[in-house]
């Protein structure tokens, strides 16, 4: 997966990853929410990458400090509470399965 993250970081809307898991997005150009959170995925648009958000996400629910007011997700990598930096090749392989899947359909 390494040598190909390239290939999955060039469509126009990024999906973003933090260490504690939280799953975002944006457009290409623009900042993370934090300014920590890293891109880990691309989609086409913000519909795809809310669905793909939605679906491989585990909703919160204690408002997150950042987003207040608003719902938000979080992935699973092996019940990690936070990840490390090794871990996102997998939450990329994970993301990129299932958009796989849900774009098919």
């Amino acid at each position: 997966m390494k040598g190909h993250l390239k290939n999955y970081l060039n469509k126009p809307v990024l999906i973003d990853c933090c260490k504690d898991r939280t799953l975002t997005y944006r457009r290409r150009g623009t900042k993370s929410f934090n300014k920590v959170a890293l891109p880990v995925y691309s989609v086409e648009n913000e519909k795809e990458a809310n669905d793909l958000i939605l679906t491989v996400g585990s909703l919160q629910y204690d408002e997150h400090p950042l987003m207040p007011g608003k719902p938000w997700r979080k992935i699973n990598i092996d019940f990690k509470q936070f990840l490390d930096i090794t871990d996102l090749d997998r939450v990329t392989e994970k993301l990129h399965d299932v958009y796989q899947r849900i774009t098919k359909s």
